[in-house]
């Protein structure tokens, strides 16, 4: 039996203030406590010391064959080829220099959570990349070094990246209104269905975010998973089964690899 933890975060800010990214979060944690059986660990509008800290403390709970969820929506940033998840009190990064001091180096999360060498590992980032980095001016603050998009990311062996638009290109804020982003909502909608793998589940969304969008909005997504890696599995028609559809969370969330020995 797989342990299934996630942690989800989402930062609403201050500064280039995003509405909805905590809203996002919590729909999407919800989802996977009531429907697919995980551990989750879910954090709002943290600031860049209690970020690092529940990241790292994340990571040393992870076990070998451990299936983990990290789920970021809220900004993020590109310097020097490298992505950077932003926290909340963004202000404090006045310049492209010191991201790495205040914010949270995507492809560092992946390493270091690939290295426990879990069953697989599944990171989503609903993330909007039209950043002006804060720059103070006497005691005023005004805003300049715009960044733009996601750089492209490397995904370790079992591991699978996505964020919901192509590399390089700038993701509109989708937060001004009550609804979720359109990544997160077709995850919610698809992420939930029976005895389909992850990878179909990825293509389910990026085809729905294409039709809505009009093919404007093309989903990213790298992997190097070496099992197939299913959500919720396929239910008997059988009086358990049926108990078991009347209570999502007792659905086992992920298919163990069989003994073809």
């Amino acid at each position: 039996m797989y342990r299934r933890l996630a942690l989800i975060i989402g930062n609403d800010y201050d500064h280039e203030k995003l509405n909805n990214c905590v809203t996002n979060a919590n729909d999407f944690a919800d989802v996977l406590k009531q429907k697919c059986n995980y551990q989750v660990e879910f954090k709002s509008n943290l600031k860049s010391e209690e970020m690092h800290e529940t990241i790292n403390k994340f990571i040393l709970s992870i076990k070998t064959n451990d299936f983990i969820i990290f789920y970021f929506s809220g900004h993020a940033a590109q310097w020097r080829d490298q992505n950077f998840l932003l926290p909340f009190g963004n202000e404090k990064i006045t310049s492209a220099k010191n991201m790495h001091r205040f914010a949270i180096n995507a492809q560092s999360i992946i390493d270091d959570m690939a290295e426990v060498n879990p069953h697989a590992v599944l990171f989503l980032f609903d993330c909007y990349c039209s950043y002006s980095i804060p720059t103070k001016v006497s005691n005023n603050i005004s805003t300049s070094n715009q960044i733009h998009g996601l750089n492209e990311m490397k995904a370790p062996e079992k591991t699978l990246i996505a964020f919901p638009d192509a590399a390089n290109k700038v993701l509109l804020n989708q937060t001004r209104s009550k609804n979720n982003g359109l990544f997160t909502k077709y995850l919610i909608e698809h992420i939930t269905t029976p005895g389909v793998p992850i990878e179909t589940i990825l293509t389910k969304v990026a085809n729905d975010i294409i039709k809505d969008t009009h093919n404007v909005q093309k989903l990213y997504r790298v992997g190097s998973l070496n099992a197939e890696v299913i959500f919720v599995e396929h239910v008997a028609n059988t009086p358990e089964a049926r108990k078991q559809k009347s209570n999502p969370s007792n659905v086992s969330t992920i298919n163990s690899p069989k003994n073809k020995n």
